[in-house]
């Protein structure tokens, strides 16, 4: 099982890994203290973003792990199904293509259009979950990502020996029949990959995952059974901090223990990839109620503000929770550079 990590920091900052070093720094600093190169690093863009990308892909490389950019359309999905916005990806393309192009072996992964099943502020334009403002249909996410793949192949002849593209879900209680895996999954010729975002709620220490989704299955087996054969992984995985002022559940289990047990849930369950999201709260959190307010938005394992154990990079001291780093040792594989690249193909294509 690769694992990997989006770079994250402060609650909700995305930064872009060439105008933040902040980022590049957490990657490889946290390399340094697990004794594993991440094999995966996720990161987060939309149009505003194109023409620096390719200096963000390069970055990712150069520091021995494989981007997997998430890419999020400002456009309805039916103008792109439309051809409404080919400049946009033929931009995005050529900064991809550009990147490829900078060495041989080079590979990505391609998160398009994540979490049609949950909606809301930041996918609201291609989510048919409307309840949470969605504006499309499953029909229209459906089109907008064939349209696009086929765009990829054809101007720019993406392949699955360099690109990988990955249809990622939400798991959790706020998923909508509307943009559920057997409504959005565009179809086995156009996904190389499937996965989950999956965030256990503070207190809950039931992993497997055991969410009752659409037709009362998880998220996960939705995804087993409309792409049967398909590579699974985790896409985003994170699990919230403890209270400073009570015990994390009501069976006294800590963070790290918890992360211990989602490793093992996905290792044993076929997973090929875990990704963290490195995510926290930029100050201290000092009461219960406090937390509680937050106690989904402080998923950090590394520089983050609280934690069991510190680390010493011989710069800085970071804050760290010492769970990972064992269950990323016992569990997971990270990048191995050699002649032909980071990683194997198999690993890359999931076999």
């Amino acid at each position: 099982m690769l694992f990997g990590m989006w770079p994250g920091g402060p609650l909700g900052q995305f930064q872009s890994l060439s105008t933040a070093g902040y980022s590049t720094n957490v990657v490889s600093a946290s390399n340094a203290w697990l004794g594993k190169t991440n094999a995966i690093v996720n990161i987060f863009a939309n149009e505003t973003d194109l023409g620096e990308l390719t200096t963000d892909l390069n970055n990712i490389w150069n520091g021995g792990s494989v981007p997997m950019l998430s890419y999020g359309p400002l456009l309805p999905t039916a103008d792109i199904a439309n051809g409404d916005d080919e400049v946009e990806f033929e931009a995005l393309g050529k900064d991809i293509s550009n990147y490829l192009a900078d060495g041989s072996g080079r590979k990505i992964y391609f998160r398009f259009m994540w979490e049609p099943n949950i909606g809301g502020n930041h996918n609201g334009l291609w989510s048919p979950c409307d309840s949470y403002g969605g504006q499309a249909t499953a029909a229209d996410y459906i089109a907008a990502w064939r349209y696009v793949h086929s765009l990829f192949q054809t101007t720019f002849g993406f392949n699955s020996n360099d690109m990988q593209w990955v249809y990622s879900v939400g798991a959790g209680d706020s998923s909508c029949a509307a943009g559920a895996p057997p409504s959005t999954y565009p179809g086995n010729n156009y996904v190389d990959w499937v996965g989950i975002d999956y965030y256990p709620v503070f207190g809950q220490t039931s992993i497997p995952l055991t969410d009752n989704a659409v037709d009362g299955k998880t998220e996960w087996q939705e995804l087993q059974a409309v792409a049967p054969g398909k590579p699974i992984g985790i896409d985003e995985a994170g699990v919230p901090d403890e209270s400073p002022t009570s015990t994390y559940d009501p069976s006294g289990a800590n963070k790290s223990t918890v992360i211990q047990s989602y490793f093992n849930w996905a290792y044993n369950n076929g997973a090929g990839m875990l990704l963290w999201f490195n995510e926290w709260y930029p100050q201290e959190i000092n009461s219960f109620s406090e937390l509680s307010s937050l106690q989904n938005l402080e998923y950090g394992v590394f520089d983050t503000d609280q934690g069991d154990d510190t680390f010493d990079s011989g710069t800085l001291d970071y804050k760290v929770w010492d769970g990972y780093k064992t269950a990323v040792n016992e569990y997971a594989t990270g990048s191995t550079p050699s002649s032909t690249g980071l990683i194997t193909e198999a690993q890359f294509q999931g076999n």
